[in-house]
């Protein structure tokens, strides 16, 4: 994904201005802060959440090792951007992703945002 149109949207999703329009595909994240919890559906219906702690679960195949590279290279500098990390596991062709805030042992938007960012990067990245 082009570097500013994430930085587009993670702006836009920050912003509180009233005129400023989330994207429809993000519709419904809210503009809270990240430190309080939010007890709400999947980010996407194939984000699976597992309890002991809360998180969002979700494995991600690739084609190619360039697919999986430009992935991996995209998905961490967003990350880094957010100050919030997901916790991923690399086997073979798949890249496992486990995601929720440590700090509250549960998922919060900041996750879900997240998990939006990871699903827009593989679908990007596979072009």
């Amino acid at each position: 994904m082009k570097h500013s149109l994430l930085k587009e949207i993670s702006v836009n999703l920050m912003s509180t201005a009233p005129e400023r329009k989330v994207p429809e595909f993000l519709q419904g994240m809210s503009t809270m802060p990240s430190s309080l919890p939010v007890y709400a559906s999947p980010s996407r219906v194939d984000w699976e959440v597992v309890e002991s702690p809360r998180r969002l679960l979700k494995s991600y195949t690739f084609t190619s090792p360039e697919h999986r590279k430009r992935f991996l290279i995209e998905f961490m500098e967003e990350q880094d951007q957010m100050h919030h990390h997901a916790r991923m596991t690399i086997d073979e062709n798949e890249i496992h992703v486990e995601i929720y805030t440590r700090d509250l042992n549960t998922i919060t938007e900041s996750d879900h945002h997240l998990a939006r960012l990871a699903d827009l990067i593989f679908t990007d990245t596979a072009r």
